[in-house]
């Protein structure tokens, strides 16, 4: 999704947003339904979405493979950062401060 997105940027998707038109979406390649892609998105006759590349020499989008199914759009991407800023996990029992 260049210049969008740049390799190694983290996105946070909304699984139950509903994608309009210009969304950037997370959808499962219609031939590879193990791969997921981020693409733009706009709505397409019959409930489905044509999905396109914002840099259209680069990849696949919908110019190639047509037009998805709703059911391949995973979620919209609402939140995008360039870079971690911080790594959280849960602390082991046994490192927890005492109460």
């Amino acid at each position: 999704m260049l210049p969008t997105l740049e390799p190694g940027w983290f996105v946070l998707v909304n699984e139950r947003a509903t994608p309009e038109a210009g969304s950037v979406v997370l959808a499962r390649h219609p031939d590879d339904p193990e791969l997921l892609i981020v693409k733009r998105t706009d709505p397409f006759e019959g409930g489905q979405y044509w999905l396109s590349s914002d840099n259209p020499s680069e990849g696949s989008d919908s110019r190639s493979f047509g037009a998805v199914e709703t059911s391949a759009i995973v979620g919209v991407v609402t939140l995008v950062l360039d870079k971690p800023r911080h790594v959280l996990s849960r602390p082991a029992e046994d490192q927890r401060p005492a109460p």
